[in-house]
């Protein structure tokens, strides 16, 4: 696609990207850069994007965001991400810096590897699609999961939670994803 200064952000995508490819076994085709969400809510579009989504066959098996700093603050953000990306939950969710990773289990939240290490190997995650599967997850169950009740009844219609709250009434999910490059 474009040039981007490899510095910040994209040095670590970078990083994390190429640890991917070289270390884990996937190839460049199964990582998605920067695939946008779009949650269409009853008072308007949001939109975020994913630094990278892993797919295999099709099927999304990690959104990981690329940050720098400290990794457990990008935590609860990666897992919303990976919960809405798309109808079918993304079972992994990965925050790295590219030197540290936090691996999460997307449908518990829990932490289920602290390095890079910890990440699932292609081979790793195309066994764990074969016998596991992605199973479906109500949208409501995804957006309580997502963001707790507590914190959407605490809200003003000025922020971001009631658009969320009216989302959990909606009869399909409001979530629809535009596609971008791969790893070239």
């Amino acid at each position: 696609g474009r040039t981007v200064p490899n510095v910040g952000p994209e040095e670590n995508r970078q990083a994390v990207a190429r640890f991917l490819v070289e270390e884990k076994g996937y190839a460049r085709e199964d990582i998605e850069v920067g695939p946008e969400i779009v949650l269409n809510l009853a008072d308007g579009v949001y939109r975020s994007r994913i630094d990278l989504v892993v797919r295999l066959d099709g099927a999304a098996v990690m959104a990981i965001t690329c940050a720098a700093g400290a990794l457990g603050s990008w935590e609860r953000q990666t897992l919303a991400a990976a919960r809405l990306f798309e109808p079918l939950q993304v079972p992994y969710a990965v925050v790295s810096d590219g030197r540290e990773a936090a691996v999460l289990e997307t449908t518990a939240g829990h932490r289920v590897g602290d390095s890079l290490a910890d990440i699932p190997s292609e081979h790793d995650a195309r066994r764990m699609l074969q016998s596991a599967g992605r199973g479906r997850v109500d949208w409501d169950d995804r957006i309580h999961r997502t963001w707790p009740a507590s914190r959407m009844s605490r809200c003003s219609t000025r922020c971001v939670w009631p658009p969320i709250a009216m989302a959990l009434h909606a009869s399909t999910p409001p979530v629809s994803r535009s596609r971008s490059s791969s790893v070239h």
